[in-house]
């Protein structure tokens, strides 16, 4: 039985991502209009949640995704603070159909490393 229960946590396990480094990402997550401006959102309503603001310039890129499940390629080329962070530029978005059989279908995929910007 408990190897039974060491299974079905290991799948679990990926849900937490941790975002270490700079690079281009590919990100599944919502986007979600704030009072802060539009905000991709990742792992939403979990303790592994991230918040990704961009200028309004790139906001205008997801203005036809607010509320819906997006795929995004995006650049985060500064160091995340503790759960939130920004990007520079969204490289690319999409629709996409989440899998209600898999909740952790959301999250970060390192796609190419780029340097860190400093402030």
């Amino acid at each position: 039985m408990k190897y039974l229960f060491v299974l079905f946590l290991i799948p679990q396990l990926s849900l937490a991502d941790i975002i270490t480094e700079c690079g281009e990402y590919t990100a599944n997550g919502v986007v979600r209009a704030k009072q802060e401006g539009i905000q991709l959102i990742v792992n939403e309503k979990t303790q592994s949640e991230y918040v990704v603001t961009m200028s309004t310039s790139e906001q205008g890129q997801l203005g036809g995704y607010i509320d819906r499940d997006v795929t995004i390629e995006l650049v985060l080329d500064k160091k995340f603070n503790g759960q939130s962070g920004s990007t520079s530029k969204i490289i690319s978005s999409k629709s996409r159909i989440p899998n209600p059989l898999y909740p952790g279908d959301t999250g970060f995929k390192l796609d190419k490393k780029v340097p860190c910007k400093i402030d």
